[in-house]
This record gives C-alpha cells, sequence and structure tokens, in this order.
C-alpha cells in the first residue's frame, strides 16, 4: 500500500478509478462585454457608431458628474446636456441594436438635485444607471457616506423597479472610506473595477484572473445575503492573453457579462479576442471539485490538480506542460480554499505516481 506521506508527494494523480469520472458540465452560454463610454470626443475618434462591429450590445455613456451634465465636460455635440439628449443617444445606438445604461460620478452635497438627475435618466428608458465611486478629492471622497444615506437610498425609493449599480474599487483598503457596502445595499449589480495594470505589486489585484476572483468572493462580505448580479469591470488597455484570462475567471464566477474601461483605449487585439471569444471548458472547480480540476488560490501561484476529491501540487512548469495539461482550465479560488482540500483521495480510488506503472 502507497505509505499517505507518498501520496501527498505525488505531483498528479493519473487515474483515479471507482468513482464517477464525466466531466463536469460546461459554462452555459458566452459571455457578453459592454464598453464603457467616458466622454463621446474622446471615445470616438469620429462620429459615434460602429460598435455593431466589436460585438457588442449594451455600451455605458456618462450622463452625469454630481449634479453637471456630461456636456459641461465633453465637447461632442452629442455630449449629454439633459433627458432629450439621453433619448438621442438611445435612438441612435438603437440602429445598430445597441442597448444604453447610464453611469455617473456621485459627489457634492446637493442631495435634491442629485436625485432629481438620477430619475430622470432612468426615465429616458435606458436599462440601467451605475453609480461610480471614487472616494478621493474631487469626488465623494469623505462625503461617500453621506451620499448614500441622502442621495442614492432615496432615489431606490423613488425608482424601486429600477436596476442601479455600484462601480466601486475593488481593494479592501478602500471600502470604507467609499461606503462600498451601503451603495450595494440597494444595488442589483455589482461592478469592481479590475484594473490588474493599474495595481501592479497588489496581489491578487495585479493579477487579471486574481482580481476577478477574489472581487467576486468578497461580495459575500460587501453584499451579505444578497443575490446581486457580479459584472466586472475590466481593463480594456492590456494584452489579449490577459483579457482572456479576466473573461474566463467571470465565466467561472458565474458572470453573463462584463464591461470593459474602456471604448477608446480597449487595445484592437483586445477587441478581436472578444469577438471570437469562447468559455474555457469546464464547471466551477470550487463547487463541483471534479477529476482534472485545475485550482490555485488568489494569493498564489502554485497550482494544484484534483483527483479524487484530494488537491495532488503540480511541482513545476515542466510537469504542467508534460501532462500536457491546459493553463486555461486554471481556476483561481479564495484563499484558504486548497488547505481545506483533502490530501488524500477518497476510498476506492486507484493511483499511480506519474511516470510509474504500479497502481496502488
Amino acid at each position: 500500500r502507497l505509505p499517505p506521506v507518498r501520496v501527498i508527494a505525488v505531483a498528479v494523480l493519473i487515474a483515479v478509478a471507482g468513482m464517477a469520472s464525466s466531466a463536469s458540465p460546461s459554462p452555459a452560454g458566452a459571455i457578453t462585454v459592454e464598453p464603457v463610454i467616458w466622454q463621446l470626443d474622446q471615445d470616438y475618434p469620429g462620429n459615434i457608431g460602429g460598435d455593431a462591429g466589436l460585438s457588442v450590445s449594451t455600451v455605458y455613456i456618462k450622463t452625469h458628474d454630481g449634479s453637471d451634465w456630461m456636456s459641461t465636460y465633453d465637447s461632442n455635440p452629442r455630449a449629454v446636456s439633459g433627458p432629450a439628449s439621453i433619448r438621442e443617444l438611445i435612438d441612435i445606438y438603437a440602429t445598430e441594436g445597441i442597448e444604453v445604461a447610464a453611469w455617473f460620478v456621485p459627489y457634492g452635497t446637493d442631495y435634491d438635485a442629485q436625485v432629481q438627475m438620477a430619475v430622470q435618466v432612468i426615465d429616458t428608458g435606458v436599462t440601467a444607471l451605475y453609480a461610480d465611486l471614487e472616494p478621493f478629492a474631487g469626488f465623494c471622497y469623505l462625503q461617500c457616506h453621506e451620499l448614500a444615506e441622502n442621495f442614492w437610498y432615496r432615489v431606490r425609493q423613488q425608482r424601486p423597479n429600477a436596476h442601479l449599480g455600484v462601480i466601486y474599487d475593488p481593494r479592501p483598503w478602500w471600502w470604507g472610506q467609499s461606503a462600498t457596502s451601503k451603495w450595494l445595499s440597494v444595488a442589483d449589480s455589482a461592478l469592481p473595477m479590475c484594473y490588474w495594470e493599474d495595481f501592479g505589486g497588489q496581489i491578487p489585484y495585479d493579477d487579471p484572473a486574481g482580481c476577478v476572483a477574489q472581487a467576486h468572493n468578497d461580495l459575500k462580505t460587501l453584499a451579505p445575503g444578497r443575490a446581486i448580479e457580479y459584472v466586472p469591470m475590466l481593463q480594456g488597455n492590456t494584452t489579449a492573453a490577459r483579457f482572456e484570462r479576466a473573461l474566463d475567471a467571470a465565466v467561472v464566477a458565474g458572470s453573463t457579462r462584463v464591461s470593459v474601461w474602456r471604448r477608446g483605449t480597449t487595445s484592437t487585439e483586445v477587441w478581436d479576442l472578444i469577438g471570437r471569444y469562447s468559455p474555457p471548458p469546464g464547471g466551477r472547480c470550487e463547487d463541483t471539485l471534479a477529476n482534472g480540476c485545475l485550482v490555485r488560490e488568489a494569493t498564489q501561484q502554485a497550482i494544484y490538480l484534483v483527483q479524487g476529491g484530494a488537491a495532488f501540487s503540480v511541482p513545476s512548469q515542466q510537469a504542467f506542460d508534460s501532462m500536457a495539461l491546459d493553463w486555461r482550465r486554471v481556476q483561481v479560488v479564495p484563499a484558504g480554499f486548497i488547505p481545506g482540500l483533502p490530501s488524500i483521495p477518497r476510498g476506492a480510488s486507484r493511483v499511480k505516481e506519474y511516470g510509474e506503472t504500479s497502481v496502488w
């Protein structure tokens, strides 16, 4: 009988028998990508249009900052100057089969004016209204809590059926000042800003999959007990390979759509990837622990292969490559998940060491 200590040290299990061996179910359907429009004069080098060719079905138009319509800052003649201009944009995008959601940055103490503007935006027929929390000077800063209570809650009361979402910094050191939990408490969707290129050196937020997975797991803390839609906002100014890792992580997290910051800075190679993207094979390993699952924790680089309900370390890239494992199947799981898995496979399992012939 193979000693237990040796089973733990085995790089991977080549075969595990005596149990269900069918692959876990594939994710249902593809994921949609919805670009953010900051300023029309910045995100469209020419005329508005052409988004249908980018495999886009919804765009997020910025409508206002505080109590100022975006035409205050955006020189484009179609920049939002009020409800009528929002309706015009809805009509323009509709010719390409594209829907319009709205987003804005709350700040200041003119709560009544901001409630009125938010309600006006909702009533134009946009599909959703997203509040972008910026807990920095010049934005909501030290007023994020007061704005949630005196503005955001009132918007929900006045438009109970509107789809409201919150764009926020997923790094926990900003949760308190931005009052993230308060804003999410009446929201329908959560849009954490996973800007891995900007979060360099801040593990796991500097990793595309790590940021998406960690932010999803943190929703249990930020919005406890709420079935809130997870729509991570991904960084478009990146490589196709890194963007694909973020998309894969979003699929694993159960997202059916993501947003991307932003239309005008997303590279051509990323748009090409979006057009041909298909989800990775396999289901959510955190739930299924199916044979063949490959997992790593958000804050670690070590990869483990699951067989027979147990986790086996893949000791090196050479071992990973020699066993023809697929990097796209590596899923990121919350910190502490892997140590909680058994190190010995369940009963009736048959194992052998990689490169050996003896079966135990």
